[in-house]
């Protein structure tokens, strides 16, 4: 069974592509099922997130072998003409290890960004809820979260601030001291805005104004995430309780100026405040911290500092990719002993049966025997099959892995003359089908 992938990402594809690609979770499931009803295609799942669209699949044992590029146009209707010079495909190990890269953070625009393993977990659910998540997508994207969660466990893949807003969030914590009794005045209300009170809400930060142009917006923040809007021309009155102002607007000019914020440094005292400005243009008059006690930082000075972060998490990578190629081989070990599961389950069933026909036929031969003897003749019977075809077994599930697999298996399958197609289902997950234990118990 092959493992198929294929897909555009902001590395590969315009947003004019990606866009295209987009799909909501309903017509997910609706195209995730109608994969799943061809005659190629075993099981399915879709990662769509706004950075990128892949779609993963695995092959049915009677695939005729079409191709992933064809199945992503089929279920998005996108042109294979404008999809194929963006899209990317792997397979197998090299599929195991691209998700493993994409869950640890490693392929993301923002290197080491944490909300892609949910992203993967989501994509995950919503197969398994469409009925396309069989046994061998679920071990992969289990292999994927496992090596993201490893990533950010032994190495600082995540660590720093990686955006302006994130480390305008650190420095308002660094400089305001308890965030408990710290004020906030967030200017703007678009995402960046609602971003930055995420953090500062998770961070501590009890006491929280919003200010935008359009009030529903700033309402609807404050009664997402409990804080408390505030009319924009109420700003400056604001500012007499802020400890700090977060100003994110979209506004082609300055919003907050100087001149009428010299009234309010008089009513403040020597408190200090602190000006952090996201936005671009800028929202903060540069004049307003010439003013006593008031100290403004811009976009400019906070990229420093996100670039320094992103210098440590590139610092990183080298070790992130081997942590997902580890994952990658690993589940292509897995991967690699399902074509030999039916065999190994028939040739089990074969040498078992042969074995209690002769149990079955020394019994009458030998006349009574009491149920210790009889135990001690199933045991010995039983050790004498498994002695006989553990150790080829074994190096078949070991050539397997070599790549050897498929020309060792139908040697096995003729030498011991076993059906040409396998009839044996494979068992659930968690069970190799091999190797069970010689049982304690009686005949």
């Amino acid at each position: 069974m092959r493992l198929l992938a294929a897909g555009v990402s902001h590395k590969s594809a315009p947003v004019e592509i990606r866009e295209r690609l987009a799909l909501p979770s309903q017509r997910q499931v609706d195209a995730l099922q109608d994969l799943v009803s061809l005659p190629d295609v075993a099981e399915a799942l879709v990662l769509s997130t706004c950075n990128r669209f892949e779609l993963y699949v695995a092959e049915s044992p009677c695939s005729t072998g079409l191709g992933a590029d064809q199945l992503v146009s089929r279920i998005t209707g996108v042109p294979l003409t404008d999809l194929r010079p963006h899209l990317y495909a792997h397979e197998d190990e090299s599929a195991a290890r691209h998700l493993s890269e994409v869950a640890s953070g490693a392929d993301s625009m923002v290197l080491g960004e944490c909300e892609i393993m949910g992203q993967v977990k989501e994509a995950a659910d919503l197969a398994r809820g469409a009925g396309t998540l069989g046994m061998m997508l679920t071990r992969l994207t289990d292999t994927a979260l496992q090596a993201g969660k490893r990533a950010r466990r032994e190495t600082t893949i995540d660590q720093g601030c990686a955006s302006v807003a994130s480390v305008g969030v650190s420095l308002a914590r660094q400089i305001c001291g308890d965030p408990r009794r710290t004020t906030a005045l967030l200017i703007g209300a678009g995402e960046t805005a609602e971003f930055t009170l995420q953090r500062l809400m998770d961070g501590g930060t009890e006491r929280v104004f919003i200010a935008n142009r359009t009030p529903g917006r700033a309402t609807i923040l404050a009664e997402t995430y409990g804080g408390h809007a505030v009319a924009f021309e109420g700003i400056y009155e604001a500012m007499v309780e802020a400890d700090v102002v977060i100003a994110s607007t979209s506004a082609p000019h300055a919003v907050v100026h100087a001149e009428p914020m010299r009234q309010i440094v008089r009513r403040r005292g020597a408190r200090p405040l602190f000006m952090i400005d996201l936005a671009v243009p800028r929202d903060i008059e540069p004049e307003a911290g010439d003013l006593d006690n008031v100290f403004v930082y811009n976009i400019d000075s906070l990229q420093e500092a996100v670039e320094e972060a992103l210098r440590g998490r590139e610092s990183q990578l080298p070790r992130v990719r081997e942590i997902c190629a580890e994952a990658a081989r690993s589940f292509q070990t897995w991967a690699a002993s399902l074509d030999l599961l039916p065999t190994l389950l028939e040739l089990r069933e074969r040498v078992e049966a042969i074995r209690l026909r002769e149990y079955e036929q020394a019994l009458r031969d030998m006349g009574q025997l009491n149920a210790r003897q009889q135990k001690q003749l199933h045991l010995m019977t039983k050790r004498l099959v498994q002695g006989l075809i553990d150790a080829p077994l074994s190096r078949l599930r070991s050539k397997a892995c070599d790549g050897d697999g498929l020309a060792y298996l139908a040697a096995m399958r003729e030498l011991f003359g076993l059906q040409s197609c396998p009839p044996a289902p494979l068992p659930p997950e968690g069970d190799n089908g091999v190797g069970e234990p010689v049982e304690e118990g009686g005949a």
